[in-house]
């Protein structure tokens, strides 16, 4: 019995010895997947023309800079007061006064704003809508139609019997609303005169000038 036994351990020791040995499989690797890109679909963009919506305005304003209304305006260089006048903060009536600007007092001109708010009307003739913007002098005004910019006059004053029907105009209530010039004095004060100095200054226009304004280019 233990021939037997010998027997078979000795045989089944050979069978493994001569029996080729099972190479071990590679660890299985995963496979890159190509990434899923998604496509971007871009939000709805709502184009407007300002064409088609009036003159480019903010909070119902238009700002026309480097504006000179009225025939013969001239805002460039040195201006002299006439009498004295206030120097805002802001471009704002109910702004803080910086300071006085005495009689005779020279200040530079920096710039010039017209803010108004545009005055919508209807071409009797073919219906188009209008806008009435800054006042050019001899009655007439700046016209905006489609886009484009042109001189348009009323010859008596009177915008009930115009070429237009035009709107009520509205209640003026912005305190930024009018004519305003960005000066600087002597001594690097910079502010802004209001519509209360039209008229305060001398060397503002091309006719009337006094013998010390500076030449016209």
């Amino acid at each position: 019995m233990r021939h037997h036994d010998w027997l078979v351990a000795t045989l089944c020791l050979a069978l493994t010895s001569c029996s080729p040995q099972q190479a071990a499989a590679p660890p299985l690797r995963a496979v890159p997947q190509p990434a899923v890109v998604l496509p971007v679909v871009a939000p709805p963009v709502a184009v407007t023309l300002a064409a088609d919506q009036g003159p480019p305005t903010i909070n119902g304003i238009y700002t026309e800079k480097g504006a000179c209304p009225g025939e013969g305006c001239y805002l460039k260089g040195k201006i002299k007061a006439r009498e004295a006048v206030s120097l805002y903060q802001e471009k704002r009536s109910d702004s803080p006064v910086l300071a006085t600007i005495e009689p005779n007092e020279w200040v530079e001109i920096l710039g010039t704003e017209d803010r108004l708010v545009p005055l919508a009307g209807k071409d009797r003739a073919t219906g188009e809508v209008v806008y009435l913007l800054g006042y050019e002098g001899e009655g007439c005004s700046t016209l905006w139609k489609k886009g484009e910019l042109s001189s348009w006059c009323d010859d008596d004053g009177d915008l009930s019997n115009d070429s237009v029907v035009w709107s009520t105009p509205a209640e003026r209530t912005d305190t930024s609303l009018g004519f305003w010039v960005n000066v600087k004095r002597a001594n690097g004060q910079a502010g802004w005169l209001g519509e209360d100095s039209n008229g305060s200054f001398a060397c503002s226009g091309y006719q009337d000038r006094d013998p010390d304004c500076p030449p016209l280019p």
